[in-house]
């Protein structure tokens, strides 16, 4: 009796620590794919900004928005209706595209834990970038701001955290040039909310995490 229940707890055991580092490699490998995300989201914000300016933009036509309203949009301007009055479609973390496959598989696991508020289904969360959102008719954004701070300079990040920080619109300022430039050629369009919800400020040693350009911008009209 007592050499069975000793193969037991050593079976509980063994199946504990090989359960454990697979969530510790899963982990790790969420943090490596982190680490290296910054630079890939830069290259790919500057390659969709290429892509905006130079192929969806020259020839392009505002479709209006009557194609989204449920009601007469010109009549309800004209007698004077109020932001308040009507409703429009919203996202949250507008941002952020598919999660790297790291963190999928990480975030799946940790929702078979018993007891752990996760919802594995969070694993195939993806939003579109700021552009399509906006052709669709999205009119409310929400971005998560965060402040980096490095040798007292500070670039303004639009990420998550670093184990999901997988961004369409990395760099704020560039991203606000995004929105900036579909509002010029909607020069009708409703009324746009950005949410910013603002993140601590982070400092980061040299040649580590997202770059330390400082985000310059303007936006008048």
């Amino acid at each position: 009796m007592r050499r069975a229940l000793i193969l037991t707890w050593k079976l509980v055991l063994s199946l504990f620590i090989s359960v454990s580092a697979v969530y510790l490699l899963l982990a790790l490998a969420a943090l490596t794919a982190g680490l290296t995300q910054y630079r890939k989201n830069e290259i790919t914000q500057e390659e969709r900004m290429a892509r905006l300016r130079e192929e969806f933009y020259p020839g392009y036509v505002s479709g209006g928005e009557q194609r989204f309203a449920s009601f007469d949009l010109s009549a309800a301007l004209a007698d004077g209706i109020r932001l308040n009055e009507f409703s429009f479609l919203a996202t949250h973390n507008s941002y952020q595209p598919r999660a790297a496959w790291p963190y999928r598989l990480l975030l799946r696991a940790v929702s078979l834990i018993p007891g752990v508020p996760v919802d594995g289904r969070l694993s195939g969360f993806a939003m579109d970038g700021l552009t399509e959102q906006l052709e669709h008719g999205i009119r409310s954004l929400e971005l998560d701001v965060e402040a980096v701070e490095t040798d007292g300079s500070l670039s303004f990040l639009v990420t998550h955290f670093l184990l999901d920080n997988r961004s369409s619109c990395q760099d704020f300022g560039t991203a606000l040039e995004e929105l900036k430039l579909w509002s010029e050629h909607n020069p009708s369009h409703l009324p746009l909310i950005i949410l910013i919800e603002p993140k601590e400020i982070k400092g980061r040693s040299e040649g580590c995490g997202p770059s330390t350009q400082t985000a310059r911008f303007s936006w008048t009209g």
